[in-house]
């Protein structure tokens, strides 16, 4: 299993050679079958937060003899214009642990923000116990726009740490399971940066069954402490909206607003969602759901919003 997850295999044959066996100790043969080395990947579609959008991608699935890859991707759409560039290096256990490396640029446009990012990053991944912790430093430098404001441009150099578990015997579609997150950001204006910045994001979810279908709870989290928030880029503020957050709202339509009532983002976020859907085919079922959450500057006084359907 774990030589036809890691993608570099097309067939895995396991033989175990019986009339071989001395005792307790039985030879087994591993036939394996290379896939190609390079996949393209080309694909449009439609989506309420991004509009119509376009994605291709090339992976090189082996660079070398160690099992380097690198990959190159591009998404188009109304919203979201991302070209990004990833190499990645698995270390002793390759299916868990790898260090990484990221060159992204990215254009975004919603509502009353505009922006332009880019980014450097490397990153290491080890699986430490249940929890997969991602520990990685990324340089960023992005010039936008909020409301009816100049154009502004920041830098950041933040490292951040998260810890990610799931828990779910099909990953597919689990019908028993869960997953938390957690990451932590921090930035220094001391070290590189426009603003001081420690921020926290927690994000959970859990599925169980319930009266033949199952019953989805989700929570989204997030607290940042700044020093200057107009210095802080937009890709570091919380919105809420969207199809992954507050439906029934428009994608990051929801959060603090400036004198003339232009959505700037906030320093804090809070989501939750109750769902319930129910197949009554294998393919053909229906859903549920009440979302409630905004995004905020103040815990003391804020209102949430709510969508159903």
């Amino acid at each position: 299993r774990n030589l036809i997850d890691s993608d570099y295999f097309d067939r895995v044959d396991v033989i175990p050679r019986t009339q071989q066996a001395e005792q307790l100790a039985i030879p087994v043969v591993v036939d394996l079958t290379m896939r190609p080395r390079t996949r393209y990947t080309a694909g449009v579609g439609y989506a309420t937060d991004t509009g119509p959008r376009v994605t291709l991608g090339l992976e090189r699935r082996w660079a070398n003899s160690r099992g380097h890859r690198y990959g190159v991707y591009a998404m188009l759409s109304e919203v979201q214009n991302t070209v990004s560039a990833r190499y990645h290096i698995p270390l002793k256990r390759p299916m868990t642990d790898s260090v990484g490396f990221l060159a992204q640029r990215e254009q975004k446009e919603t509502g009353d923000t505009k922006r332009e990012t880019d980014t450097l990053g490397a990153s290491a991944t080890h699986q430490i116990g249940k929890w997969r912790r991602i520990i990685g430093l990324n340089y960023e430098t992005e010039r936008f726009e909020v409301g009816a404001d100049p154009q502004q441009e920041s830098t950041m150099l933040y490292p951040h740490i998260g810890f990610h578990r799931i828990r779910a015997r099909d990953r597919i579609f689990p019908t028993r399971g869960w997953r938390i997150a957690r990451d932590l950001k921090l930035a220094s204006k001391d070290i590189g940066s426009s603003t001081s910045l420690a921020q926290i994001a927690l994000r959970g979810k859990d599925i169980r069954p319930l009266l033949g279908g199952r019953l989805l709870t989700r929570v989204d989290l997030g607290f940042s402490e700044v020093s200057d928030f107009d210095e802080l880029p937009v890709s570091l503020r919380f919105f809420a909206g969207g199809d992954q957050s507050v439906r029934g709202f428009a994608y990051e339509s929801l959060g603090p607003t400036d004198d003339a009532g232009n959505v700037i983002g906030g320093k804090y976020l809070v989501v939750g969602s109750v769902e319930y859907d129910r197949y009554f085919t294998e393919r053909t079922g229906a859903a549920v759901f009440v979302d409630t959450g905004n995004a905020l500057n103040s815990l003391e006084e804020f209102s949430l919003e709510r969508g159903m359907g």
